[in-house]
């Protein structure tokens, strides 16, 4: 009986029928730079497709809403206590109207158990969440056998933020980007809408890349010899406010 309703998006995300995230996701809860661009989470759907992916700093999961309508199976990894109740609440919710969603672990995704999938990704967030440390980690993981041998991390970088412009160019100079994807992002009016600042919403109209890297190309002692990327993108870098669950979950 019930399971007939799900029918059309199965059928959608096998036909590999184009989703556009900013229609699938309406409305989306928060703007860019609070999270990704909507943007960026339709140009790795293409790469996520019949996967099993894992998202490392979900937030409240407009881009898992979207990853989890054509992934085999999609995990979130949330620290932030609040941001990860919200995210079941949405997952089950999700489940309902439209049959596909995803599992929650709310912890450290360097404390998390059996962590493995196809395909890890996330958006570096100083001094919290970092490229190096990130491919560190899960190299690591692979060679103790936990995350699977063909694992590949899809990576975020916003062209105007100096701290993911200088990762990029750390990875690409030692040669483990595979494939490097530009999208162009317009979320000003979103983030205007949202209420955040005028400086951070002159940031959500701009350019994204996304950047493969093959887990099993990471090399621990190489990687640790890397500069940091603050040092060489100096005072120029950007913030994402420390503060979004105080800001942006106080309210709901």
């Amino acid at each position: 009986g019930m399971h007939l309703l799900f029918l059309p998006y199965a059928a959608q995300a096998q036909s590999g029928a184009r989703i556009d995230c900013a229609t699938a996701v309406l409305p989306p809860v928060d703007s860019a730079p609070m999270r990704s661009p909507q943007a960026v989470h339709t140009a790795m759907l293409p790469h996520l497709r019949g996967k099993q992916m894992v998202e490392i700093g979900t937030r409240r999961g407009d881009g898992m809403a979207c990853f989890s309508r054509v992934a085999a199976s999609a995990l979130a990894v949330e620290i932030d206590r609040r941001a990860c109740d919200f995210l079941k609440t949405r997952a089950a919710a999700q489940q309902q109207a439209v049959g596909a969603s995803w599992q929650v672990i709310c912890q450290d995704y360097r404390t998390a158990a059996g962590l493995d999938g196809d395909v890890f990704t996330w958006w570096q967030e100083y001094p919290h969440l970092r490229n190096m440390a990130v491919l560190r980690s899960l190299r690591k993981l692979q060679l103790t056998g936990s995350v699977r041998r063909g694992a590949e991390a899809i990576l975020v970088f916003d062209h105007s933020e100096p701290t993911d412009l200088a990762s990029l160019s750390i990875l690409r100079s030692l040669g483990w980007i595979q494939w490097l994807e530009t999208v162009h992002v317009h979320e000003k009016k979103l983030c205007e809408a949202k209420r955040l600042s005028p400086k951070l919403c002159r940031r959500a109209d701009g350019t994204f890349h996304l950047g493969s890297v093959r887990v099993s190309d990471v090399n621990a002692t190489v990687a640790a010899a890397q500069p940091d990327p603050l040092q060489i993108a100096g005072e120029r870098r950007f913030q994402r406010p420390d503060d979004y669950s105080r800001e942006h979950l106080e309210d709901r």
